[in-house]
């Protein structure tokens, strides 16, 4: 698959996902560390996500993160998003989100968390 294609397939799941799930630019922009400028460019699809930079790594596991969520909870954004943004003993009463602002780490944890939880 050539590099736009592969661009534009992770833009697109990425927008796609955040958009069903109703998160917010300004949180999303935190997770990911760019400005909410940067997101809504993206939502725009006025630029894609670059495949060099730590960026698409972070959105490939926030991707896998979000997928996992989706089986947890059978395939319901509103649970998704619920369970997103309520504490969780786990992450010492943080929310899922509170814990992936914390950048690639949190997202890991986040993501580390879920597949576990799938494979019980």
């Amino acid at each position: 698959m050539e590099k736009m294609a592969r661009q534009d397939l992770l833009t697109t799941a990425f927008v796609d996902i955040i958009s069903s799930m109703n998160i917010p630019d300004n949180q999303i922009s935190q997770i990911l560390k760019q400005s909410p400028d940067y997101m809504e460019k993206l939502r725009t699809k006025e630029i894609k996500i670059e495949l060099k930079d730590d960026l698409h790594k972070s959105v490939t596991k926030f991707i896998f993160a979000m997928e996992n969520l989706y089986i947890l909870v059978g395939k319901k954004p509103e649970e998704a998003a619920n369970w997103l943004n309520k504490p969780n003993y786990v992450f010492d009463n943080k929310t899922p989100m509170e814990v992936m602002e914390s950048g690639s780490e949190g997202i890991d944890r986040v993501l580390s968390y879920l597949k576990d939880a799938n494979n019980r």
